[in-house]
């Protein structure tokens, strides 16, 4: 009796990934740009033509443009066919892009309220363009050097914060404090002086206890000054 065998030989072509490139394309940020076709791919792989407005090489933000940055990658298979990715922003782009808005809010906002020279630092209102220093402001502004931070009205110091304190002009009606003194004074006349332990006004000085009518006015052991009814 004779036997009969079939054998199948089943043969499986298999593809691999051959090559892959990025393209990029800058276009509107509100509208995203079409994917390259796959003939535009297989015109790339077999002769380097690059799909129109597309570009191989990744271009740098230039700090104007308000568009975006897109991708999309190619590639390429053993057996001839390619395929293109789904197109994309490209983050680093967009990263750049808000690094420089926000540094160019930072210059705006300094070019608006901030100004520097010999004289120290000078914050003021210049948002109306008037090129100001702090050598030579013409409104109200702020002052501040290695010693004080002034109140100003152009060049007039209304107020000084540092070491001594000083509210008012000094030419004119002012009050200094610092830590040994607390001085009224109209240009270099004392009207008032108080340091602890003593009141020097207009000429009355205080050291125990000054009577003004049914009230006293009392300098006391600790220091302080103390006012009240005469007993």
């Amino acid at each position: 009796m004779a036997i009969k065998a079939r054998e199948t030989i089943t043969i499986i072509k298999e593809r691999d990934v051959n090559a892959t490139w990025r393209f990029y394309r800058i276009a509107s940020s509100s509208s995203t740009p079409s994917q390259p076709t796959e003939a535009q791919g297989k015109a790339y792989v077999n002769n380097q033509t690059v799909p129109s407005g597309w570009s191989i090489s990744e271009p740098a933000y230039d700090g104007t443009s308000t568009n975006s940055l897109y991708t999309c990658d190619l590639t390429s298979f053993t057996d001839g066919e390619v395929s293109w990715s789904a197109v994309s922003k490209a983050s680093s782009y967009e990263a750049a892009k808000q690094a420089y808005n926000e540094a160019q809010n930072a210059k705006k906002t300094a070019t608006n309220f901030m100004s520097a020279d010999s004289t120290g630092i000078m914050v003021a209102d210049m948002r109306s363009g008037s090129q100001q220093t702090p050598s030579n402001p013409s409104g109200r502004n702020v002052l501040i050097d290695n010693d004080s931070v002034d109140i100003r009205r152009g060049c007039d110091i209304l107020a000084s914060f540092g070491e001594n304190v000083v509210i008012g002009q000094p030419e004119g009606w002012h009050q200094r404090i610092n830590s040994d003194e607390t001085v009224f004074a109209y240009g270099s006349t004392v009207y008032t002086y108080l340091t602890p332990g003593k009141i020097l006004s207009e000429n009355i000085e205080v050291n125990g206890s000054y009577y003004l009518g049914a009230y006293s006015l009392r300098v006391a052991g600790d220091g302080k000054l103390v006012i009240g009814r005469r007993k």
